[in-house]
């Protein structure tokens, strides 16, 4: 049902994306001490870049990647001149092994490991790639494939790529292996998945502009019935330790703030909308990269949620496709009624070798939620925010050099 929805819904996010990040700039700087979020270069504003090292507009030269990260992968920028638009058309969980009641369909889990047949169509991501996480009751779901992700990789991740065929008439089907993150027997929880292309993101060395990993990334929500307890997983993929620390408070939303809001289109009675901000910079469609980096540094997230106060969320943030994870767990999220609730998190850059990426991911627990036996519609589906790229340069014209 989503998936049908999303699909021209994205093509369109995408055409739209792409002239943005042609022709538009835009002013977004950081007042922190010793990095800035810079959306004004990622926008392609030469006059914030300083010198430029290409002849040329973006639409005369050629972008390649200048950033290898450790899976060992190299790809090509986003190239502004091809148009062939690259998209995810479809990601989700094969219907036809689903059941269905009065409120959508559902899987059944009958214990043990769990495998789950799942499909992606794609254009133009053969070599770019579609990356997926999973999410269970709010938790990052780790998984495996059967016969091997698209690097080949059969082990326990809570990230795996795939490489779908370009003829988006074709889909890529495999088969994705699981043992419950939670769950107990007569449960019914959320299972939500987000394919997101090109995870192995590029900078363009021409214009600068990190790829939008999560903005236009497909999501998927379905339901998993519990006819047993989950088993107990032998041992869990290992995170860095990123010593972070949470701090969740609630503040009134203002009369200007809601109308802003309805302006949108919004009715935080059934919709939910989300901010992400990092070093006190807000996040948007432009991206935004923050410099001067070092490896044990902390930076400051934040984000920023109102709406459907019947919707209960997990929240993680994701360095490089890796949870971050406190005590073990996504940060619970509550909503209230006339309220922002407002989480804040510093986390430590243990391991950063330089080059990063950051985003959060809102989990729904209760999608499909209830008001004592009434079913209640909501707006409130599984989202990620922007991404943000990190960077050890102290500014754009040193990341160009490196």
């Amino acid at each position: 049902m989503h998936i049908k929805m999303c699909k021209w819904f994205y093509l369109m996010l995408i055409c739209v994306g792409v002239l943005c990040l042609a022709g538009c700039g835009a002013d977004a700087n950081s007042d922190a001490e010793t990095t800035t979020v810079d959306t004004a270069t990622a926008a392609g504003d030469d006059s914030a870049s300083g010198e430029t090292t290409t002849e040329g507009s973006a639409a005369e030269s050629e972008t390649t990647a200048v950033i290898e990260k450790a899976t060992g992968r190299t790809g090509t920028a986003v190239d502004l001149n091809d148009t062939e638009i690259a998209g995810v058309n479809s990601c989700g969980f094969d219907r036809e092994d689903a059941l269905q009641d009065s409120y959508g369909i559902y899987y059944v889990y009958s214990g043990g490991e769990a495998c789950m047949s799942f499909h992606i169509s794609a254009t133009a991501l053969s070599e770019g790639g579609v990356g997926l996480l999973m999410f269970l009751n709010g938790e990052p779901q780790p998984y495996r494939v059967e016969g091997g992700d698209g690097d080949g990789d059969t082990s326990y991740a809570y990230f795996h790529i795939f490489y779908p065929p370009d003829d988006n008439s074709q889909e890529l089907s495999v088969s994705v292996c699981f043992i419950p993150v939670a769950g107990s027997e007569g449960d019914m929880l959320e299972l939500c998945t987000i394919g997101m292309p090109r995870p192995y993101y590029f900078i363009s060395e021409v214009r600068m502009i990190p790829w939008l990993l999560t903005h236009g990334a497909l999501e998927d929500s379905v339901r998993l019935s519990f006819e047993a307890d989950a088993a107990e997983a032998e041992e869990m993929p290992e995170t860095t330790d990123r010593s972070a620390t949470v701090q969740i408070t609630y503040e009134d939303i203002t009369d200007a703030e809601l109308e802003e809001y309805e302006a949108q289109g919004l009715d935080l009675s059934y919709d939910v909308a989300a901010e992400f901000y990092v070093n006190d910079a807000y996040v948007d469609a432009q991206q935004g990269i923050v410099y001067g980096l070092s490896e044990g540094d902390t930076i400051r997230l934040k984000y920023v949620v109102l709406g459907n106060s019947y919707v209960e969320y997990g929240l993680t943030f994701f360095i490089d496709h890796e949870p971050v994870l406190v005590d073990g767990s996504a940060i619970s999220v509550e909503l209230q009624s006339g309220k922002k609730t407002v989480i804040e998190v510093e986390l430590s850059l243990n391991d950063f070798d330089g080059s990063s990426i950051v985003y959060g991911v809102l989990a729904p627990l209760n999608y499909r939620t209830l008001n004592g036996s009434e079913l209640v519609g909501t707006g409130a589906f599984i989202s990620a925010s922007e991404t943000v790229f990190l960077s050890s340069a102290l500014d754009v014209t040193e990341l160009e050099d490196e």
